[in-house]
């Protein structure tokens, strides 16, 4: 989906969110939702609903189940209690269980194998059996997780087990939402799509702020990077150690733009809704460690893997036993407190690896990131008898070294995200050491995609960003300040933003989302 179509898309919804009477808008998310996905295709829809109904249906047991245990326990002695609650945990977990391998079984045969079905079927009958093609459906990659994190929830009371499928259906499939994320909780969203008010004056300005901001993003930085980056990335070879350091400079640039700029579309349309979504970025550039980056970068995906991996995993019985292992052997305390973190963290950044592609760089990505982190953890107390020590470590110059170093270590991951290959981003990696400025020249860089008008614009347009970022780093809410500027003052602000984005900063090339297809 391109910028242009997916800005007036959210726009065009949440204007028509706006002006429906207030009865009718539950209705029409409801139906929007299912609308969207047969626009998508007849296959999509059918995948969507199937996912949707085994969650609905496996929440509302598991609550029924719990529900009938709780109401017979009270009738009962002590010991037959906890008869009947383990027999019903157990019940429950089994039916969580048999929902999540349905789950994981759709979303793998449907994003990473479609040829797998009948491949399965191949093999039980031993002759070939040819199935229809399966596509991606649209938003499979949130989805998904929405729907997996709502029985969970639903489990652990959380939230209350939905009656009526649709409202199931419209929470994951929020059509704003789907389109670049966040990834939802039903607790915080369903209440929101529930209601009938309309979004204020303040929420339709703010909201337009915020999608000016997004368009601002993706066009004018990373559409404008993205041809450097393609062309540097798709014929590395040719090119020193230079050329790819500013590659992957520009691509750092254009995947943070492109990806937050896509989410702040989507939460400035939903905002006029009066609808707000959870936040998936916060300046992610001026964290001070990999760990911070990472919770402020794709926030909904990082949170949704701390409660339904990451604490899950570290608490099981064979991680708690393999702690308690080592913490009987008296000198290692600390690894027993930290192995569930290792573990936990090196899981979980391999799964968001593969959430991204199976392929093996996405793989090589996701543990680096995992290591370096697990490593981390490890060599606290090194960190901390350091920083007791020497006092200068708690100063603004060596907080600016951090956020520098960890700037450098995200760059270091980006060639594994980019690269085709593991072995071309080692490549990439390897000419930095072999990095000579004249390798440069602003010729080359004309050849391959940025002269010298569209590198002005570019750093400027950066620097901009820069100063706001720096900005709401700071705690300031530019937000609240410009809304309390008076009405034509901020409508003028805003038709100033659309001219100078659209009009005389915009690239002319009309490039899809890097998340749309997820």
């Amino acid at each position: 989906m391109t910028t242009e179509l997916l800005f007036i898309a959210v726009l065009l919804y949440a204007v028509i969110y706006q002006i429906m009477p207030n009865k009718v808008k539950p209705h029409f998310l409801m139906g929007s939702t299912l609308l969207f996905f047969l626009v998508t295709g007849r296959q999509a829809l059918v995948f969507f609903v199937l996912a949707g109904l085994i969650s609905w249906g496996a929440a509302l047991a598991v609550s029924g189940i719990q529900e009938k245990a709780k109401v017979t326990r009270r009738t009962l002695e002590r010991e037959e209690r906890k008869k009947i609650k383990k027999k019903s945990e157990k019940r429950c977990k089994g039916i969580l269980t048999l929902a999540l391998l349905i789950q994981v079984f759709l979303f793998i045969v449907l994003k990473v194998n479609p040829g797998l079905p009948s491949a399965i079927l191949s093999l039980l009958f031993r002759r070939t059996v040819a199935l229809p093609r399966l596509f991606v459906p649209f938003g499979i990659s949130f989805y998904t997780f929405m729907f997996i994190s709502y029985m969970l929830d639903a489990y652990a009371g959380k939230c209350k087990a939905e009656r009526n499928p649709l409202r199931v259906l419209a929470f994951a499939g929020f059509p704003t939402a789907l389109l670049q994320g966040p990834i939802g909780r039903y607790g915080d969203l369903n209440p929101q799509l529930r209601k009938t008010q309309r979004g204020g004056i303040d929420d339709i300005c703010r909201g337009l702020l915020l999608m000016l901001l997004g368009l601002f993003k993706k066009k004018v930085i990373a559409d404008r990077a993205a041809p450097f980056v393609n062309s540097v990335f798709g014929q590395y070879e040719q090119f020193g150690g230079a050329m790819s350091f500013l590659a992957i400079l520009c691509y750092s640039a254009q995947q943070y733009c492109d990806f937050s700029g896509g989410i702040d579309i989507v939460l400035g349309g939903a905002n006029i809704m009066g609808i707000h979504l959870a936040e998936n970025f916060r300046q992610p550039y001026f964290s001070a460690g990999l760990a911070e980056f990472w919770r402020r970068w794709h926030i909904t995906l990082g949170t949704w893997m701390r409660d339904y991996v990451f604490y899950p995993l570290a608490l099981s019985k064979p991680i708690t036993w393999l702690s308690a292992c080592f913490k009987r052997q008296g000198r290692a305390t600390f690894l027993s407190k930290a192995l569930p973190a290792v573990i936990g963290n090196l899981m979980v950044f391999l799964l968001v690896g593969l959430w991204h592609g199976v392929n093996g760089h996405y793989v090589a990505w996701g543990l680096y990131n995992g290591v370096i982190i697990a490593l981390s953890t490890l060599l606290e107390p090194v960190n901390k008898r350091i920083t007791d020590r020497w006092k200068w470590t708690n100063s603004k110059g060596f907080h600016l070294f951090r956020i520098i170093r960890t700037f450098i270590i995200v760059n270091i991951g980006w060639f594994f995200d980019r690269a085709d290959t593991v072995s071309q981003a080692l490549n990439m990696l390897r000419g930095l050491f072999l990095f000579r400025p004249e390798q440069v020249s602003l010729g080359l860089l004309a050849q391959n995609g940025m002269d010298a008008g569209n590198l002005v614009i570019l750093l400027s347009a950066i620097g901009i960003l820069f100063v706001l970022s720096l900005v709401w780093e700071r705690g300031y809410d530019l937000y609240e300040r410009i809304m309390r500027w008076p009405l034509a003052v901020r409508w003028a602000a805003i038709l100033a933003m659309i001219v100078l984005t659209v009009c005389m900063f915009d690239t002319g090339v009309t490039r899809a989302f890097m998340y749309a297809a997820f």
